[in-house]
């Protein structure tokens, strides 16, 4: 996984942003953010965003085919959990720069043998950049650029940094910021799809792992926890449960234990401006062990 790589970068060359890598929750997507994430939003997921955003875990890995985006939220009191879109929350990005994408535009040969050669000589190469975004505006049901700003980066290997942005010229730099910001939006647009009620969070835990003498050590990506977000449908499929049986039209509304804050004016007085905890509903097994690994059915955020 990328996170593994980002890791090894970031014992070496990124000292601030261990303590989050070695607290992170890792979130697995295999596949490119546009083939999975929803191209427009609700009104109903647009009140959500607003109102009642948040985040699974304090801080969170989230990998695709692309990239591995460590996200977390600004430091807040004991028991709170941040929520709303509109609020600063911090990334740190990890891009390796020797990875080709299937799906980019057709080319012409002489231009695919260039593309191809830079990639190799840029392969086991990656970008570290690091920053915060603070506003993430919806217009006409779709996801505009957030706002923040990049605070830092490095194209480094394994080895040795080759580049910082602190030597970039202005006009370089503008350039990485606004990449920057794209990449953060992507990564919150993958959180919101996170957040659906409709989607179980999905727990794979390796059943034995080897202690370690060092405590402080930032454990790679097979010894820790991986998560992926699954219909109800797809989990058993993972877990290898058999599906429950039909229970007619009064059967349980599957549904993912989530924040609801009633701020629209259609609701009543009673309950408007107030926060709810909507508690997680699932039928059968959530929890089986196979192939030296545990899997278990978040049902609790």
């Amino acid at each position: 996984m990328i996170f593994d790589d980002f890791v090894a970068i970031a014992n070496k060359f990124c000292p601030d942003l261990k303590q989050y890598l070695r607290k992170a929750r890792l979130f697995h997507f295999p596949a490119y953010a546009r083939e999975f994430v929803p191209t427009e939003i609700s009104d109903e997921e647009v009140m959500f965003l607003r109102d009642s955003f948040f985040l699974p875990f304090p801080c969170i890995s989230v990998e695709d085919k692309t990239s591995c985006v460590l996200i977390w939220d600004e430091k807040h009191k004991k028991g709170e959990t941040p929520t709303g879109i509109n609020r600063k929350r911090f990334f740190a990005e990890c891009l390796p720069s020797g990875i080709a994408d299937p799906l980019a535009f057709m080319e012409g040969e002489e231009d695919l043998i260039k593309r191809a050669q830079k990639q190799e000589s840029l392969r086991g190469t990656f970008l570290i950049t690091w920053g915060f975004v603070d506003q993430f505006h919806v217009v006409d049901n779709k996801g505009e650029l957030v706002a923040g700003r990049l605070q830092g980066g490095i194209l480094a290997t394994k080895d040795e940094i080759l580049a910082d942005t602190k030597t970039l010229d202005p006009l370089t730099k503008k350039g990485m910021n606004d990449g920057f910001l794209r990449n953060a939006k992507t990564a919150l647009e993958e959180v919101t799809f996170m957040n659906s009620p409709s989607r179980f969070v999905l727990e794979k835990r390796p059943l034995h792992v080897t202690p370690h003498k060092n405590p402080k050590r930032i454990l790679k990506s097979r010894e820790r926890p991986v998560y992926t977000l699954l219909t109800p449908k797809e989990i058993r499929t993972e877990m290898r449960l058999a599906l429950p049986s039909s229970g007619g039209p009064r059967s349980p509304h599957e549904r993912r234990r989530h924040i609801r804050k009633y701020q629209d004016a259609r609701f009543s007085e009673k309950v408007r401006n107030k926060t709810y905890i909507i508690p997680a509903t699932w039928v059968g097994p959530s929890v089986n062990e196979f192939e030296g690994h545990r899997y278990k059915v978040m049902l609790d955020i």
